[in-house]
């Protein structure tokens, strides 16, 4: 199966400021094996989905312009280091780019998703009163961005893997009667880590904009900037 943006409409943000319809690509293939490995006895059978997911947008943003930066005298030093790397922190455009808004700025940023997932099965005829089954199944997922619209974006990204087992047994007692006992465990974890998409910041970017403590991923702790500019 694939997907692209050739039949999506456009977004009503992209028309206001005349940008084309963003890239999107999905894409999702798989395929299933089985047969015996002895015969009338044992056999296999195993499954594998996979799923790739990109896209992109159109931002909108509002950044502080040249004149606001010298309109009042800088002394925060997170500000003082912004103001010095306009590469980290675009200077927005002296006016609008769209009438009657406050936007001076445009960028994009892109997403992308990642989904691994597959089972592995095999099924036992022990007697002709017994079948034991077993089934393992794995998922990876992984989605986020993959590119921002500033370096100052600093977004949550996800991991979510997934494993699971499943032991199954089915005995003939009669005509009339069958027991069944299954028992299994499965295992989901969701993982959400600020990630540095940029690159440009690592493990020293709160000391580059003052903020103290220990940092532990790349990035930075956290960043505001007032007075309608973000």
């Amino acid at each position: 199966f694939r997907e692209n943006q050739n039949l999506n409409a456009n977004s009503w943000g992209n028309k206001l400021t005349g940008a084309a319809r963003p890239p999107f690509n999905r894409a999702m293939f798989g395929g299933t094996l089985g047969g015996p490995i002895l015969h009338d006895r044992l056999f296999f059978f195993v499954d594998y989905q996979g799923a790739r997911q990109h896209f992109s947008e159109v931002e909108n943003r509002t950044l502080l312009t040249a004149a606001q930066w010298a309109s009042a005298p800088v002394t925060n030093p997170a500000a003082l280091y912004l103001q010095a790397h306009p590469e980290l922190y675009p200077v927005g455009s002296a006016n609008p780019l769209i009438p009657n808004t406050t936007i001076n700025y445009v960028g994009s940023s892109s997403q992308a998703t990642v989904n691994d997932q597959g089972d592995a099965k095999i099924d036992w005829n022990a007697s002709k009163s017994d079948t034991i089954s077993g089934r393992v199944s794995i998922g990876r997922e992984h989605d986020g961005y993959s590119k921002v619209a500033v370096p100052t974006d600093i977004p949550t990204n996800n991991n979510d893997p997934y494993t699971g087992f499943i032991l199954n047994w089915t005995h003939v007692v009669s005509t009339n009667i069958v027991n069944e006992a299954r028992a299994g465990i499965g295992r989901t974890r969701y993982i959400q880590t600020p990630t540095d998409v940029s690159g440009k910041w690592g493990v020293t970017g709160n000391s580059k904009l003052g903020i103290p403590g220990t940092q532990l991923v790349p990035g930075f702790s956290t960043l505001v900037i007032g007075n309608g500019a973000n």
